[in-house]
């Protein structure tokens, strides 16, 4: 009798290990699919404003507040729908709001390090860490201070 026990135990151990992961790939693979979104939105947006004044910084951090908020609303409602206990529409939003300039902060040091006058490489080469880095950062955070 032990014996099943030990394997009824350590079964439902493992089903919940694979629920779980399961649970994390496919927040994982939504929250990539909304940043692809988000990434096509703030680069339409980008175009319209720009072409619209002709001023590209005060597009860029207008397209870049718009999208925030659109991918504060697309994650909290569908890359982290019934995860944690989720807080108030306020914690939350000022939260993710905060990781969001954590990521553009990281991505703008990535920049400066790889194409300024440390390395001086060539421009894609902030590409790499832009791409590998900081998703997966600013995705953890998302999911255990925001979205928790």
């Amino acid at each position: 009798m032990q014996i099943w026990s030990d394997l009824e135990r350590n079964g439902a151990i493992v089903f919940l290990k694979k629920f779980r992961d399961r649970e994390l790939v496919g927040q994982v693979t939504k929250y990539s699919f909304t940043g692809v979104f988000l990434t096509f939105f703030y680069s339409v947006l980008y175009s319209v404003l720009v072409y619209t004044n002709d001023k590209p910084m005060v597009a860029h951090f207008i397209a870049y507040a718009i999208s925030i908020v659109v991918g504060f609303l697309v994650n909290r409602y569908w890359s982290f729908r019934g995860y944690g206990r989720q807080k108030t529409m306020w914690v939350s939003g000022l939260r993710f709001s905060a990781v969001s300039l954590v990521g553009l902060s990281l991505n703008t040091f990535f920049v400066w390090l790889l194409t300024g006058p440390i390395f001086n490489g060539p421009n894609w080469w902030p590409l790499i860490p832009v791409v590998l880095v900081t998703p997966f950062a600013t995705f953890s955070v998302n999911r255990k201070w925001v979205f928790s």
